[in-house]
């Protein structure tokens, strides 16, 4: 115990304090493990780590109130939590014993827009579900989109037995479309794409939930499928 409350120390010592990159995903090891970021408005701040091998990092969200703390279980896990204007809040991923495995940490606050680009893919990795949580999004925004494209939205309906709905709201303009599957955007249109955090269950303390998601155009599924066509005749 002695020896682990010892390493504990000497990794906050010599970590690195690093100000986060939103909508990002950022590696992080025993060595530069420590984030920090200030509030620019009132909301939510979204974080996923991933961490794939093992069950060794705690992920703790350090805010004046005190801290919070989530354990990362393999392959990542995900946190929403409420967050001040003009407060400064610090992300550690702290390891519970001496390892060289790496990780990702991705953070985005609520009132940050994410700019779609066109010919990537986007997703929220893991489950969030949370009886003390609030309602919140993830917001991505089109602007003036450069061409005319298909997307198609995924998500996780079920969280421990429970059904989830649909997470997805595109707004063009004030005309507001829920429970998406897919959508066509136009060329030369600008949208709102919203993944929002939702109560679910019929108790009096229901569940916050944001399912795990991902959306990402028809092109890139046709590119997938001719890489696929093209190895398959290098075999041949």
């Amino acid at each position: 115990m002695q020896k682990l409350i010892f390493l504990s120390l000497l990794f906050l010592i010599t970590s690195k304090l690093n100000t986060i990159e939103y909508a990002k995903e950022i590696q992080f090891d025993m060595e530069n493990n420590q984030f920090e970021f200030t509030a620019e408005q009132d909301g939510g701040i979204f974080i996923y780590a991933v961490f794939g091998k093992s069950d060794i990092v705690k992920l703790i969200f350090q805010a004046k109130g005190g801290d919070v703390e989530t354990d990362v279980t393999a392959p990542g896990s995900s946190r929403i939590l409420g967050i001040s204007q003009g407060e400064t809040y610090k992300i550690l991923l702290n390891y519970t014993q001496e390892s060289d495995e790496k990780g990702f940490i991705w953070v985005n606050p609520s009132y940050n827009e994410i700019k779609v680009d066109l010919t990537k893919k986007y997703e929220w990795k893991f489950d969030y579900a949370d009886l003390m949580g609030a309602e919140s999004k993830l917001v991505y925004s089109i602007d003036n989109a450069d061409k005319k494209v298909t997307y198609k939205f995924k998500y996780n309906e079920k969280i421990d037995d429970k059904t989830i709905p649909n997470p997805f709201e595109v707004c063009h303009g004030t005309d507001c479309k829920t429970d998406i599957k897919t959508y066509d955007f136009e060329k030369g249109q600008s949208y709102k794409i919203n993944a929002k955090v939702q109560k679910v269950g019929e108790s009096e303390i229901p569940d916050y939930v944001l399912p795990a998601f991902s959306f990402e155009s028809n092109s890139f599924f046709v590119r997938i499928n001719l890489m696929a066509f093209a190895l398959l005749l290098l075999i041949l």
